[in-house]
């Protein structure tokens, strides 16, 4: 923030970023939206009525409901409950403890296991014959910073 950075980092402590995420989704003013840079941008994708989107990551029930019709998203890829992105806005000049923002920016934490473990891979693969896309986008690598070197490597 004292340099005017953007970033995302992995939030390691699952209870205490499940209990972040409540309170910041109870805030007065707290706003979902559909997030995950796949989801982006399928949604940016889906908003051309004649494109059909297939969306191959862990999608909860609140993310589901905010997706544009046009999005598909495989049976095996819906979850019981959603990986919340946390993102905190500032504007330039805005202070935090000795911290003064030089420009507006944005820090985004998230506990999200399954992208980072790149769990909804196989439901993608085997989505691709029947989908039969003509353009493919992957996104989230940068997730994987939780997991271990070796399944990173992997």
């Amino acid at each position: 923030m004292g340099k005017g950075a953007a970033a995302e980092r992995f939030f390691s402590d699952k209870e205490t970023f499940h209990d972040i995420a409540q309170v910041a989704s109870e805030f007065p003013g707290a706003q979902h939206y559909v997030g995950g840079n796949a989801a982006l941008i399928g949604q940016k994708f889906a908003a051309n009525s004649d494109l059909k989107v297939l969306l191959c990551g862990p999608v909860g029930p609140k993310l589901h409901e905010l997706l544009d019709d046009n999005v598909f998203v495989p049976p095996e890829s819906l979850q019981e409950v959603d990986e919340f992105h946390l993102i905190l806005e500032y504007q330039a000049g805005e202070e935090w403890g000795q911290l003064k923002a030089p420009h507006a920016n944005r820090f985004i934490f998230s506990h999200d296991l399954s992208n980072g473990a790149m769990n909804m891979l196989e439901v993608f693969v085997s989505s691709l014959e029947e989908f039969q896309p003509d353009l493919v986008v992957l996104s989230g690598l940068h997730m994987m910073e939780g997991q271990s070197k070796e399944l990173q490597r992997k």
